[in-house]
């Protein structure tokens, strides 16, 4: 994949946020997965990705947390980079951020999914914002950040344990 391509895909990405919050006051969550390197839309990256929008809507739906799913084409204005589904949510943002993290910590492969709540001014809530510990490495115990930015762990490696993970679904 392209830098610009990518660039271009956040950019375009974050326009669909900000145009979601304008028209809407409900909470919005994008769920994505963590997947390193270049190729974020394989087979086994869709199962983890059906895995985490299984997961955060049956939680709500268990809860009867009322969402909406958000239809838009983004594959239409830049060739996608990655699988994302993006939901309206009937809740506070701090409460919905503190739901998802509660599933990125219960569930089994939660350390995967990638639950970005954002507020009625298109701001990101992050677990800081929470006073929430950081996310983990999937290999080690160490902050994820570290092991990202410092290519502590082969592709290889990550990819293995993702593959691995998928298939275990």
């Amino acid at each position: 994949m392209r830098l610009e391509t990518l660039l271009e895909y956040r950019e375009i990405k974050a326009d669909v946020i900000q145009s979601l919050v304008s028209i809407d006051t409900r909470t919005v969550l994008v769920i994505r997965v963590n997947i390193p390197g270049p190729d974020k839309r394989t087979r086994w990256a869709l199962k983890l990705f059906d895995e985490a929008v299984r997961s955060v809507e049956s939680s709500f739906e268990s809860q009867l947390i009322a969402y909406e799913a958000v239809t838009f084409r983004l594959e239409e204005r830049v060739e996608p980079v990655e699988y994302v589904h993006i939901l309206y949510v009937d809740l506070e943002p701090n409460d919905v951020k503190l739901r998802c993290v509660q599933i990125e910590e219960s569930h089994s492969i939660g350390r995967i999914f990638d639950l970005d709540v954002y507020d009625e001014k298109g701001q990101s809530l992050t677990r800081a914002h929470l006073g929430l510990g950081i996310r983990k490495c999937y290999l080690c115990d160490r902050p994820a950040y570290e092991c990202a930015r410092g290519r502590v762990h082969a592709l290889s490696e990550l990819e293995l344990f993702l593959i691995s993970k998928a298939e275990g679904l």
